[in-house]
């Protein structure tokens, strides 16, 4: 694990050095962009783990934490991918809009996947988040919905023999359904985002491949 964190720093650095090198070539501000994306995802961290414990999240405080998180780290990189492209700003405003859609569509649907996925595709239990008390989209949604539902949430112990009891008031709230087509709006407006600067060459493929691997997981 030591090793691990250690790499992890090492390479976040080099990513730095090379962000830094990148502007002295161009003139444009990568390294700002990604240091101001660092202090969103220390920000987003905070909500995250302050959300654990306390009841009655809104949707709007949900949104607020995935945007410091998953949607900074990819409206950052494709502002840069935009960037060392030789991108106008406005087109690396586009960029980074669409990455930041896209890791809300991202997160959304890994909030459904870890309630209603399979665990043997997803690696991991579709229990853990019901038993760890996450409050995920599907948790802020039917709270809102099911007025009987948070005050169960609050008082659960986290016991394997009643995800199913909480999973069914997520259902009969309707947050399945709803996660879904939350997650395909936030897609479906990255890729309105991306539409006018489409062409059909390698570089393309590889966007599309990268967007079907951040949103394309149904189980």
């Amino acid at each position: 694990m030591a090793l691990a964190i250690n790499a992890g720093d090492m390479l976040y650095e080099t990513a730095l050095s090379a962000a830094a090198e990148a502007d002295d070539i161009t003139g444009k501000s990568g390294l700002r962009r990604m240091m101001a994306m660092s202090e969103s995802l220390y920000l987003g961290q905070h909500r995250d783990i302050s959300f654990e414990n306390r009841p009655g999240i809104s949707e709007g405080e949900y949104l607020q934490m995935v945007e410091g998180k998953t949607s900074a780290l990819l409206g950052c990189s494709f502002a840069l991918g935009a960037m060392a492209g030789g991108a106008d700003s406005r087109t690396i405003s586009d960029f980074d809009h669409a990455g930041q859609r896209l890791g809300i569509a991202f997160q959304i649907q890994d909030d459904y996947l870890g309630t209603w996925g399979e665990a043997e595709k997803l690696g991991k239990s579709i229990s853990a988040d019901i038993m760890d008390k996450k409050n995920t989209l599907a948790v802020v949604y039917t709270a809102a919905k099911v007025p009987e539902f948070m005050e169960k949430w609050q008082n659960y112990d986290g016991s394997a023999d009643r995800v199913r009891e909480f999973a069914g008031f997520m259902e009969k709230a309707g947050a399945p359904d709803y996660l879904l087509a939350q997650s395909e709006k936030y897609l479906r407006e990255a890729v309105e985002t991306l539409s006018p600067y489409h062409v059909e060459n390698e570089y393309q493929v590889i966007l599309d491949n990268v967007i079907g691997s951040l949103t394309g997981r149904k189980k």
